[in-house]
């Protein structure tokens, strides 16, 4: 392990962890015994920050280093590219996390301090947040959760030293911390 940043669990139990600066997410039993990899030590093709496993087994990978998120399918194969690098609706800088929630996937776009949502097929549906200290305002939007429970999405902004919280069209409902 080196620089570990994202964990999830597949529907089979499966734990996988992304390593940043291992250029990689490996997996493993629930015992923690290895069972593979997706990318390789020391290969700079895609340094994960974090991931998402979808409803069809494949993964979501926050590449911070390529400005991107792709695609990857249960063998390590890169499938497509999610989002590519930019400031425009759809683009990203600085993809810190990715989530999947009901068919729409939602990416932290850190540096350009807001939550981007596509579609499935990766088509953009809309985003929320901007720069700013106010609520609904972001300055670096780091960690990224869905609650299944209350269908809300709670952010981790970094820099406002707190946590926001919104409903799944992005509109403002509640922040806690400073």
């Amino acid at each position: 392990f080196y620089h570990n940043f994202g964990l999830a669990y597949n529907p089979g139990g499966t734990l996988h962890v992304s390593g940043r600066q291992s250029h990689r997410v490996q997996s493993f039993d629930h015992n923690g015994s290895y069972l593979n990899t997706i990318g390789s030590y020391g290969t700079r093709n895609v340094d994960p920050y974090d991931f998402a496993i979808t409803e069809e087994g494949t993964y979501l990978v926050a590449d911070i280093d390529g400005d991107r998120v792709l695609e990857f399918d249960e063998n390590g194969t890169a499938g497509r590219t999610i989002s590519a690098k930019g400031n425009l609706d759809g683009e990203v800088n600085d993809p810190r996390a990715v989530a999947i929630h009901q068919g729409k996937i939602y990416i932290a776009d850190g540096a350009n301090h807001r939550v981007q949502v596509f579609d499935r097929n990766g088509t953009f549906l809309f985003k929320f947040g901007s720069s700013g200290t106010g609520n609904g305002q972001f300055n670096q939007p780091y960690g990224l959760l869905i609650s299944p429970s209350t269908n809300e999405v709670y952010v981790a902004d970094r820099y406002n030293h707190r946590i926001q919280v919104f409903d799944m069209n992005g509109n403002y409902v509640r922040k806690f911390g400073s």
